[in-house]
């Protein structure tokens, strides 16, 4: 139905357009914020050396290195291409299921995280092929169907082909020893397809398993560990909730929206970032300086009595 497949592509485009225009709108301004302030704060007290020119180069270094604003011009391409050009194009904003879908990036980081263990897994199953490469083609060449195994070469690559394809692995791809005519069994061939069964396609399999899922466990775990605090501990000063609702008159609930409110903390430093330096009194430097270099003990601690204790010593 052309009508139908037009009509949802044409939708689509419109969709792109609108994640589009709403993620611009959001991070755009953000970055000629950011660039403003950087820029400016970079020369601290030479004004005559600021310019519009180095704010707005500064402006289109950040809006090009922005990781959303790219992904979601590329989207809205493969999309106008997708209807212009061709379908194919549309393949591409599959992508975005794994940019909005926190389940599968965990799925993809527990991949992509530790990527050392497996590269170092890999080594170790093509050491092993090449090793029982070795032994079949100087015991059981003649196994091999259509002569496949008449080099070291091609018993190696035929080992690496048919691990994971033949049923049984590269055993299961070789001619069995034994028939229904026949009726025995060559213990040296008996020995070397078990082994080869055992070692190289069921430990193997294990062990990237168990690399992978013992990441996916510990990513899991940190995320219910991050909930559990944000749920259960105020982001400021890091008192339980039980603490705070039998200490504190509006409980956790006031405690976190009120006293210590994070999005206070996060336009405050918003502000300060924005602020030419020359403007910044000695508590907002402090603070400033903190910032860059990512300490939090600035933030304030709480006493026995509930009161704030913040930046005392910065004013001394």
């Amino acid at each position: 139905y052309p009508a139908v497949f037009y009509a949802c592509s044409f939708l689509f485009v419109i969709c792109s357009f609108l994640v589009f225009l709403g993620t611009s709108l959001r991070r755009i301004p953000f970055h000629f914020i950011k660039a403003k302030t950087q820029y400016w704060n970079s020369f601290r007290f030479q004004k005559e050396q600021k310019s519009f020119f180095g704010v707005i180069t500064h402006y289109f270094y950040y809006i090009t290195t922005d990781y959303y604003l790219r992904y979601y011009t590329t989207v809205l391409i493969a999309a106008i291409l997708g209807v212009s050009v061709h379908p194919f194009f549309f393949a591409y904003d599959l992508t975005l299921i794994f940019v909005r879908s926190t389940t599968i990036r965990f799925l993809l980081n527990s991949i992509i995280g530790p990527i050392k263990q497996i590269a170092m897994a890999l080594v170790v199953f093509i050491i092993a092929v090449y090793l029982f490469s070795l032994i079949s083609y100087l015991n059981f060449a003649s196994a091999y169907p259509n002569e496949s195994c008449s080099t070291m070469l091609k018993c190696f690559l035929v080992g690496l082909d048919q691990t994971f394809k033949a049923n049984g692995g590269l055993v299961g791809y070789m001619i069995p020893t034994y028939t229904a005519e026949k009726g025995s069994v060559k213990a040296s061939r008996m020995i070397f397809d078990n082994l080869y069964a055992f070692i190289v396609v069921v430990l193997f399999v294990q062990m990237m398993a168990g690399i992978i899922i013992d990441k996916f466990g510990e990513m899991r775990e940190a995320a219910e560990d991050l909930k559990n605090d944000i749920e259960r501990e105020c982001f400021i000063c890091g008192k339980s909730r039980g603490f705070l609702d039998g200490e504190s008159v509006e409980g956790f609930k006031g405690h976190v929206s009120k006293e210590h409110n994070k999005w206070n903390y996060i336009y405050y430093i918003g502000y300060i970032r924005e602020k030419p330096e020359y403007e910044l009194n000695s508590t907002e430097n402090f603070v400033r300086i903190k910032v860059e270099k990512g300490e939090v003990d600035w933030f304030p601690g709480y006493n026995e009595k509930g009161e704030d204790q913040i930046l005392t010593f910065a004013l001394s």
